[in-house]
């Protein structure tokens, strides 16, 4: 029986890619525009670098939750994230930090900033861990039972998100309504 720990992270990472790739599909022209903001790559590239991303994206998370994430999966994405570091790094070094992440999903910021570059550091590190993991096929209850812990930890954390933004706008009105 597979290490419940790797099932549960496998789902989770899983999900939050799935989520994240799915935001961009919902509206590729608000991707296109987020990926522009980075001023890195011509005009001509950015649909075509958007849509790859995005299928690659879902693709990984496909596999994921199928727990058949392997090495090869596990270095693509080390190359996705990598991509998306260097983006963000250059980025913070011009100055260049009032745009939107682009991440979609429960991972989507307002801003830039070095977090997001130790955040796809940790995911990588993760996804990695689980492409050198070896899944034995567990049973349906024990699969179920790690979807069901994956998908709640998601929820919650897409919660306290939107909570610290909804606090964040409250100080803002209250602050506007003291003046």
């Amino acid at each position: 029986m597979p290490d419940i720990s790797i099932i549960v992270i496998s789902f989770i990472l899983g999900i939050v890619l799935f989520l994240s790739a799915w935001d961009k599909v919902k509206d590729l022209k608000k991707t296109f525009v987020k990926i522009e903001a980075y001023r890195l790559l011509h005009k001509k590239i950015i649909k075509p670098f958007a849509i790859i991303a995005t299928l690659l994206e879902f693709y990984l998370s496909f596999r994921l939750v199928s727990l058949n994430f392997n090495v090869v999966d596990g270095l693509m994405f080390t190359i996705l994230m990598s991509i998306f570091m260097i983006g963000i790094g250059i980025n913070l070094y011009v100055g260049n930090t009032e745009i939107s992440c682009g991440c979609g999903g429960v991972l989507e910021k307002d801003r830039l900033s070095i977090n997001h570059i130790y955040r796809n550091a940790i995911l990588i590190f993760t996804a990695l861990l689980i492409a050198f993991s070896e899944f034995n096929i567990p049973t349906i209850p024990y699969l179920a039972f790690s979807g069901i812990i994956a998908i709640i930890t998601v929820l919650i954390s897409d919660m306290v998100t939107e909570l610290q933004a909804q606090r964040l706008l409250l100080n803002k009105l209250l602050i506007k309504a003291k003046s």
